[in-house]
């Protein structure tokens, strides 16, 4: 579970990093960006070098998570697939869009 909820952050924080720090909202990709900022990296570079880091992330996270999914079975198999098919919808959801709650 632990290894699905840091996915479908990352993937959240990838799609929305533009509008939250709009916002003055910290996310994965914020704290990537200042922290290549603290190396050295100015503006787009450090910008560049964040997205590279949460894809990354995002693809270990995803790689953890199939393993994981491949590796416990239980009796019925419907909990851990359900957890994987949440990863993996919520994921491609985040690929394409940007979740806004008015």
């Amino acid at each position: 579970i632990q290894q699905a909820g840091a996915a479908i952050r990352l993937a959240n924080d990838y799609q929305t990093h533009r509008r939250e720090m709009a916002e003055c909202k910290v996310n994965a990709w914020v704290i990537q960006q200042a922290a290549h900022r603290a190396r050295g990296l100015g503006g787009p570079a450090a910008d560049q070098a964040a997205r590279r880091d949460i894809v990354e992330f995002l693809q270990a996270e995803i790689a953890r998570c199939e393993a994981i999914y491949g590796a416990c079975r239980t009796d019925t198999g419907y909990p851990e697939t359900a957890i994987i098919n949440n990863v993996r919808f919520s994921c491609d959801f985040y690929d394409k869009y940007d979740f806004i709650i008015q």
